[in-house]
Order: C-alpha cells, then structure tokens, then sequence
C-alpha cells in the first residue's frame, strides 16, 4: 500500500512535532497513517484516519477561523496526549491542566442526557459540592454579585439531585448543567492526580492513572468535548489552588515574548511554519511538571534559533551572521553596535546551550529568561 504521507505534509509535521515535544528522546515518524513511536524498549503506534489529516491539513495553511482552526489543532494534541498516557509514556503530565488549557470552537445550544456509574457520580458530586461551597462562601463574604446566585442555584439542582436519588442519572440536561459537570469532573481529576503523588508504588500509580484516564476519556467525548469548563472553575482554582491552573490554550505559548504571540509567529512561519508550534511547545513543555522539562523546552528554543539564523545566512548567500547584521540593523557605520549585538546573539546561544545541560530547579527561572532572549533575537532577525 502506498504511503500517502506526503498528502500530508503539513498535518503530518504538525503530529510528528507535537509528538517529539512531549518525548524528545523516542524514535518517532509518521508514515502509513500512523505516527509510530519507539522509546525506552517500547513501541506504540498511534493511527490516525484519513478524516483527521484531511480537516488537519487546510487549517495549518492559516486560511480558516481561528476558533475552528485551534479546536482542530487541540483535538489532535489531545489524541496524543492521551495515547501517550495510556501507554505510560508521559506519567507525569497532568491531563486536568490539558483540558483547564484547551481552545475549541464551542457550542452553546446542546442538551443532552446523563448516565454515570457510581464511582464517577460520586467523585462528580464532590467536585460539585467544592463549587457550591465556594460560590455560598463568595456571596457571604461579598454580597450579591450578577451571575453567581445562578450559578450556585444551577449546581444545587445536581447536588441535591445526587442527595436524593444518591446517582446521577438524569434525563435531559442544557449547555450550564453539563458545563459545571465537566468542572466537577476536572476538580475530581485534579483530586486523583495529587492522591497519586503521594505514592511511587507502581501498582497504586498504576491504578490512579487508569482511574484518571478514564474520566479524562468520559469528559473529552461527545456532548462534552464541545462545551466549555465554566468561569466558576477557575475563580474556585484561583481562589484555592496555591499554583494557579490559568486557562492556556495548549496551542498558544505564554505570553512571556517580546512580541505578540501572533506577530512572533508570522515571522517564524516565513521560516517554516513548524517553527510556530515548536515554539509553542517548548514554552508549554518549560510550564508542564515534566522533570525534563528545562531540557525539552530549551533544547527545541535552540533548534528554532538555528534554524533561524540559517535561513538569514542562506537568505544573503551564506555569509558569517556578522557580516550580515549591518544590514538588517540599517547600522552600517555603527560596528560597535553591530558587534555587540553579534556577541549577544552567540551568548544567547550558548546560555540556551548551557541551561539545557543544567537541570537543577532554579535554572526553569534561567531558561525563560534565556527563551525570551531566543525570541528577541528571531525578532531581530527576521523583522
């Protein structure tokens, strides 16, 4: 059967790119379909259908809407993610923090029925009473505030629901009510993921992550996949959470850059358009609770400055950067400048270079900073 790889090429490098960020270290191509991975004695392959690459495809050409085009983008990442887990590949990603960081192109008119077994009812029902409770405390202490009654009358609806039928099996539900079960769902997430923290025996870790999983799996299906967590999760997570989880598209690095994200990117897409979701990656990989961490996100911030610079020189004929740079600074007569700048760049390089080897905790502080000094120098590059 012929490889229909190159149909895709687009699609296909944004998979093997996502794929790479979240195992830098694993053999992984794509061809027949699927992206094939082989890491630590372990092979695993991952298909994906025709339908995916053909909607995947035109939506990294940047010519459709955006809302559709980061749903696009963030179904496919999700696949991964997911596959990944299940496989043991990524223990330490938390798959709650992937769906607090998801960007789809929502719905508003849907209603749908629900049906849960009783563990998952029961650990829906705690995380609704941690949003009820939170909500009755918010109206305590600050009075009446527009649209907080409402919600904590709408989840009272649930929680009473579950006290008197003890399950919650109920026949038809709106947008509000489902939203605020996909909350309840990613407190419940949240609760498995620091329970499984406090142990490294394999089997108990084992155990949590199939539970997690399972929920992920349940809340990222259809009708959920197309509603958006509510706003009261995330003042519930600012208020209480030490670390607060705030809502990232996994798609769209922090905006830690010396440009908007947006600006940045067209001018990494003029290099290569795989450039704007490594770039991505390597900001959302340095935020992660991956250990490696600090290594993956710089180690692909380096790879983009190379890349960078050669497609200046190659650009000019292949001349040293230095002799360049007069150009692109419009300071001919300006050496000193020219120099210095030169200096920076190859210092910017080389402090990437080095936080990458250095992975004592600190150096996460040292390797963003030396990201953005990445970024300013693509700026100055290209712009």
């Amino acid at each position: 059967m012929p490889d229909q790889t190159n149909d895709y090429s687009k699609a296909t490098a944004f998979i093997t790119d996502f794929a790479r960020s979240l195992l830098p270290q694993a053999e992984i191509v794509f061809s027949h379909g699927k992206l094939k991975v082989a890491s630590e004695g372990k092979h695993f392959s991952l298909p994906f259908t025709r339908e995916d690459l053909d909607d995947l495809e035109p939506v990294l050409d940047g010519d459709l809407p955006t809302k559709y085009s980061d749903g696009m983008k963030s179904k496919i990442q999700l696949q991964i993610y997911l596959a990944f887990f299940q496989e043991g590949f990524i223990p330490n990603v938390k798959l709650s923090k992937v769906m607090l960081e998801e960007k789809r192109d929502w719905t508003n008119a849907i209603r749908a029925g629900v049906h849960f077994d009783d563990k998952v009812a029961a650990r829906l029902y705690r995380g609704l009473q941690a949003l009820e409770s939170y909500l009755d405390q918010t109206l305590q202490k600050h009075g009446e505030i527009e649209g907080v009654r409402k919600d904590l009358e709408a989840i009272r609806v649930l929680t009473t629901w579950y006290q008197e039928n003890n399950n919650l099996h109920i026949g038809m539900l709106d947008r509000e009510a489902l939203s605020l079960l996909k909350g309840a769902a990613v407190i419940a997430i949240m609760e498995l993921e620091d329970k499984k923290g406090t142990s490294t025996a394999k089997r108990v870790t084992s155990s949590y992550d199939a539970d997690i999983l399972s929920m992920v799996q349940e809340f990222e299906s259809r009708p959920y996949d197309r509603i958006k967590l509510p706003g009261v999760l995330f003042e519930y997570l600012g208020d209480n959470v030490p670390t607060p989880r705030t809502s990232v598209p996994v798609s769209t690095a922090p905006r830690q850059v010396v440009a908007t994200a947006s600006g940045l990117d067209d001018l990494l897409r003029s290099v290569n358009p795989r450039l704007i979701d490594r770039r991505c990656g390597a900001w959302l990989t340095l935020n992660s609770d991956n250990p490696d961490a600090v290594s993956q996100a710089v180690n692909s911030m380096v790879e983009i400055m190379s890349e960078v610079i050669n497609f200046v020189r190659k650009r000019a004929g292949n001349p040293p950067l230095k002799d360049i740079l007069p150009t692109i600074l419009s300071s001919e007569g300006q050496s000193d400048w020219v120099l210095a700048t030169h200096k920076w760049i190859c210092e910017t390089k080389s402090a990437l270079q080095s936080v990458k080897h250095n992975t004592a905790a600190q150096s996460r502080h040292i390797a963003s900073a030396a990201m953005t000094a990445a970024e300013l120098v693509v700026l100055i590059l290209l712009a």
